[in-house]
């Protein structure tokens, strides 16, 4: 159950981060298809981080579960407000086409590129140090194939952000910690642990993305925008 809750949010993660760029079809007034299939990102991602969080409540000391529920609370909250100010101010800023450089697109830009960018993937990130923090106090059930298959697709959605959201600084270091959190409370509580659904699957994710991080990093000698490349 629980790696199937695990593979679960990585699909819904990646689908609703990933498919609203390629969906562009014009509503009126500038509102794409992919705006609207946006806004219901956070109503599909953020329950399954609170259905994993149920399942590796058992066995958990009251002060580390008290602890992670806190950091997750916060990190939702970051998610919501990061997305929907990107949302909002991406839309808007449809509208601001050949206003450049005047003051309400120096805003709009940093509540979208910067702001939103920042507090929504920050906040994924601390989603991720919670769910670690409750995998410490417990051994939990291995991982099976569909947490493990779907990892990677968690991973690259992760990488995606980081290079599309300007926001490379944060993840990339961000799940080097998060890999390293791993190995070594996995090291502490004995090699088994490395098998946990939680450990395992992210894991193979940090990994994955740290991968795609580092040729992106060499192929480009940089980490430019997907956009800034025309690939969408």
């Amino acid at each position: 159950m629980l790696s199937l809750r695990l593979a679960a949010f990585a699909v819904l993660y990646a689908f609703f981060d990933l498919a609203p760029s390629f969906l562009t079809h014009d509503l009126g007034h500038r509102l794409t298809s992919g705006d609207v299939l946006n806004f219901f990102m956070p109503l599909a991602v953020l329950p399954p981080l609170w259905l994993v969080r149920a399942r590796l409540l058992e066995g958990v000391p009251d002060r580390r579960r008290r602890m992670a529920t806190t950091v997750l609370f916060v990190a939702c909250i970051m998610i919501a407000d990061g997305h929907g100010m990107n949302l909002a101010a991406n839309a808007v800023a449809r509208q601001l086409r050949g206003h450049e450089g005047t003051g309400a697109w120096i805003l709009d830009y940093f509540f979208d590129e910067d702001m939103g960018h920042l507090l929504a993937q920050g906040g994924l990130l601390l989603a991720t140090y919670a769910w670690l923090l409750l995998a410490e106090g417990a051994a939990g059930p291995p991982a099976d194939r569909r947490a493990l298959l779907t990892a990677p697709l968690f991973g690259f959605a992760y990488f995606a952000d980081g290079v599309e959201g300007q926001t490379v600084a944060l993840l990339l270091p961000g799940a080097l910690v998060g890999a390293l959190w791993v190995v070594a409370g996995s090291r502490r509580a004995g090699a088994t642990h490395l098998r946990q659904s939680v450990r395992g699957f992210l894991l193979v994710a940090y990994l994955t993305a740290l991968a795609l991080f580092a040729v992106w990093g060499i192929w480009h000698r940089g980490f430019p925008e997907f956009s800034a490349l025309g690939w969408i």
